[in-house]
């Protein structure tokens, strides 16, 4: 599932405060849209849902960034214990399709071990953080292990 909408990570337990979202679901590489058109950045939620079985290594949802924007941090929840590792990936609209050398999260990811819930704002080992309009993003799953079936990837994007 990727949700991107104008809200930050705390304002999501207020209901009243949904603002022009996107939503997009992968239930086993099958997508399923729902929303409106995507008009400021605030968060990029991504589920990688297995539909009752370990979700798929290599799925990988990609996106446009809207405006230049910088990722500030990324929070991992999972349904269960479980182990996950994500690669974020960026680069422009002409040199798709996206490699292992634009990866940008650095050598270990997007990483949760053994838990059910993972965050960090150090992102000192990206290689970098910022994103000019119309740059692709793309997260891959690039390993799964343990109990969840179902994992949120949530990056949290600021205006530049």
């Amino acid at each position: 599932m990727i949700h991107v909408n104008r809200m930050t990570v705390q304002e999501l337990n207020s209901p009243s405060l949904v603002l022009d979202s996107l939503l997009l679901e992968n239930v086993n590489g099958t997508l399923h849209w729902n929303g409106s058109v995507l008009r400021t950045p605030g968060q990029l939620q991504v589920v990688f849902d297995g539909g009752g079985a370990l979700p798929l290594v290599g799925s990988e949802f990609v996106v446009r960034a809207p405006v230049n924007c910088q990722i500030t941090g990324w929070f991992v929840l999972a349904t269960e214990i479980g182990s996950i590792n994500v690669q974020v990936r960026a680069n422009t609209f002409a040199n798709w399709p996206l490699t292992g050398s634009d990866l940008i999260s650095g050598p270990s990811g997007v990483n949760l071990a053994g838990s059910n819930r993972a965050s960090s704002s150090n992102l000192s080992s990206w290689t970098r953080t910022t994103l000019n309009a119309g740059e692709l993003i793309s997260i891959r799953l690039n390993s799964v292990s343990g109990s969840a079936t179902r994992f949120y990837i949530i990056l949290t994007i600021n205006y530049v």
